[in-house]
């Protein structure tokens, strides 16, 4: 595992696996071997081929693994079958409320933010997004991230 910034590890071992694991029935073996990036806390970088193959791969690891109960997702393409889409939320939410404003987003993330697993669909439109930079800053600032397991999928290139 490489390290990228504090706290942030890309998993190239991993990187290479996902197809192969989706390709065939994933074994006891493999999910022995991959727990730990589903089971520790902090963030893990993962690149995909595409965000439905990560997706599939997360949906595989949580199901076999069974252990979270509030599950969030940050995507800004897709509609969850399980867990909620914080994109979703907080851009329906907007009007109604000021997410750039420091105190509103810290209270959100304090009095309301009780996942134990996100992760996290790195796009361009979720990259340059404000209230996600704002959202991403905020986690970082209060140390939520380290608190909680975080996949970041991104594409390869």
């Amino acid at each position: 595992m490489e390290t990228l910034k504090k706290g942030v590890y890309q998993d190239t071992k991993l990187n290479n696996q996902c197809e192969k694991i989706l390709t065939k029935n994933i074994t006891e073996k493999d999910i022995l071997e991959y727990q730990d990036i589903f089971l520790s806390n902090g963030q893990r970088r993962i690149q995909v081929k595409s965000f439905e193959m990560g997706r599939s791969f997360i949906y595989t690891f949580l199901n076999a693994l069974n252990c979270y109960q509030n599950i969030a997702c940050f995507s800004s393409s897709i509609k969850l079958n399980r867990g909620l889409n914080l994109y979703d939320f907080l851009m329906t939410h907007s009007s109604e409320f000021n997410w750039l404003n420091d105190e509103l987003m810290e209270e959100f993330l304090l009095d309301y933010f009780n996942f134990d697993f996100i992760w996290i669909e790195e796009d361009i439109k979720l990259l340059n997004n404000v209230i996600y930079q704002k959202f991403m800053a905020k986690m970082e600032e209060l140390n939520l991230i380290g608190s909680l397991p975080v996949i970041i999928l991104s594409l390869k290139k």
